[in-house]
């Protein structure tokens, strides 16, 4: 039997809010992180449908704190910011599924939310190219991707390593890939391999490409990964609250030099955001739609929001460092955005 359950959730509580975000799917079985998974197993959760899911909120007394009922897209996609009191800590999530079958709630699971605290740190890695060695140059390599598990491919061990230092300074982890949303088992397993049980992983819904008014990717995006990555940084950011320091880990086999610095460029602006706006959309390297014009603009707002809180409050603005892989390129910023954050961030290569 097919039942609902999350392919990918997150659940970030910082100190004023609870952030959820969430894709569910129709699976035939629960992760299980022991055997070996191919993602050519999980192609099927392209499969499109609405879901309902019941948030119950517990304190570390397992008292029930609040309840919350909403509803996802057509993807299964959810994401929910939830006010919180002070007084209110919450120790446990419990969810159900509660709309595909009429009058029967599927258990999801309990879950603990990922404290971000005060001082707030975050490292955010790429995967293919920077923590594991993937090809996907030709069909047989994508092929061969789909039927064996991650190890087949080698690891990269220095950017394995950078990326465990900073964990071991208390740093939250995150794993952002322009992978298919179906390679998530077989990643999330390769995590635990490496002892990365606590990284959350974000990847992309490759079925947003082929929808005509759901979504916030269109064709384009199937073979390029700037906006979106983008996109996902920027939710990320302001799901915790724009952290005190972020750490971001790529390579330079792709776009990830000018995805970080345009990043950059946007957590460090203190001017108007719609200058800086205007400023991206013009960049050659990203190529927007009218709606993703108009998300990227509302998001840069929200940025812009959190860095006048932060400056009111008396906090010096995020402090941001990258770290890009060398492959057999020549590795440089663009000079443009070099000249525009010098002194401002701090940009190395591994």
């Amino acid at each position: 039997m097919r039942r609902p359950e999350f392919i990918q959730h997150l659940f970030i509580q910082s100190k004023d809010f609870l952030t959820v975000k969430v894709i569910i799917a129709l699976k035939k079985r629960k992760l299980d992180f022991e055997n070996i998974h191919f993602p050519l197993e999980d192609i099927p959760l392209l499969r499109r449908q609405f879901f309902t899911l019941k948030l119950i909120l517990f304190n570390e007394n397992k008292e029930i704190i609040s309840q919350h009922l909403f509803d996802t897209d057509s993807f299964g996609q959810a994401v929910l910011r939830i006010p919180l009191q002070k007084k209110h800590c919450i120790n446990l999530i419990r969810c159900f599924e509660t709309a595909y079958s009429p009058g029967v709630e599927f258990l999801l699971g309990d879950f603990y939310p990922l404290r971000i605290e005060t001082p707030s740190k975050i490292v955010i890695s790429d995967f293919d190219k920077t923590l594991i060695n993937t090809s996907y140059s030709g069909i047989l390599d994508v092929i061969t991707s789909l039927v064996n598990p991650i190890d087949y491919f080698p690891s990269i061990e220095n950017g394995l390593d950078l990326f465990k230092s900073y964990i071991k300074k208390d740093y939250v982890p995150f794993v952002l890939s322009a992978s298919p949303h179906f390679y998530e088992a077989t990643i999330h397993t390769w995590l635990w391999q490496q002892d990365l049980r606590s990284c959350s992983l974000f990847l992309k819904d490759y079925r947003q490409s082929f929808s005509l008014s759901d979504g916030l990717l269109a064709p384009k995006d199937l073979w390029t990964q700037g906006l979106y990555k983008l996109d996902q940084l920027l939710d990320l950011l302001i799901m915790c609250s724009l952290p005190d320091e972020i750490v971001l880990l790529g390579d330079d086999f792709e776009s990830d030099p000018m995805i970080y610095l345009t990043l950059s460029q946007i957590i460090t602006n203190t001017g108007e955001p719609f200058r800086l706006w205007q400023k991206i959309i013009e960049n050659p390297s990203f190529k927007f739609s009218k709606k993703q014009k108009a998300k990227l603009l509302s998001k840069i707002y929200e940025i812009s929001s959190f860095l006048y809180d932060k400056k009111k409050q008396g906090y010096s603005l995020p402090k941001i460092s990258i770290f890009i892989r060398k492959t057999k390129k020549t590795i440089s910023p663009p000079s443009e955005l070099e000249t525009a954050l010098q002194n401002k961030i701090s940009y190395h290569s591994f």
